[in-house]
């Protein structure tokens, strides 16, 4: 909760996980369907000559997920939607979830149809995917650090953050401490 300088600190949890689960399925079906390559495809009026090739379907595939926290957990959530198949992998088993635990991250890349990373970053998970788990694909999508970036998120990010000031002026406490500091 506090720095090594006795700041109080805090965050924004929760507020973001929805729009970060949206787009990353959002992701995983335009990989998936060919959705940008498509729109690629018809703007360089190749389908004047050519059909654009057969892609393949997100419903009933298999969903790895590295990292089952907030967002992956909300992840899974919409994977449900699709009658997906969710396995999971972390450090240790996370227990009272309903997604098959895999215990290495190979063997769950080696299982899904799909692998989506929802870990947080840092020393931990420093090339926590790794030559030996994506260097064969060719249909990694990578974005900007853009997950959170709508109007109703960061609104809510910001009002969150105003509301932790407002705690911690009236009564010393802030409403989502950072936990592990102090």
């Amino acid at each position: 909760m506090f720095s090594h300088r006795g700041i109080a600190m805090s965050n924004t949890p929760d507020v973001l996980n929805d729009c970060v689960a949206d787009i990353a399925f959002g992701l995983m079906i335009d990989v998936a369907r060919g959705l940008s390559a498509s729109d690629r495809f018809v703007r360089r009026g190749e389908w004047v000559r050519d059909a654009f090739p057969l892609q393949t379907r997100v419903s009933g595939k298999r969903l790895g997920i590295p990292g089952l926290g907030r967002i992956g957990t909300a992840i899974a959530r919409r994977a449900a939607g699709f009658d997906m198949d969710v396995r999971n992998h972390n450090r240790h088993a996370v227990p009272g979830v309903p997604y098959q635990y895999e215990s290495t991250l190979a063997g769950l890349a080696q299982w899904a149809d799909f692998l989506m990373v929802a870990s947080a970053g840092g020393p931990d998970t420093r090339h926590l995917v790794s030559a030996e788990i994506l260097v064969a694909l060719d249909n990694v999508v990578i974005l900007p650090h853009v997950a959170s970036a709508t109007h109703d998120t960061r609104q809510a990010m910001a009002d969150l953050t105003l509301a932790n000031l407002r705690s911690y002026r009236e009564s010393g406490t802030l409403l989502t401490p950072i936990a592990g500091r102090g």
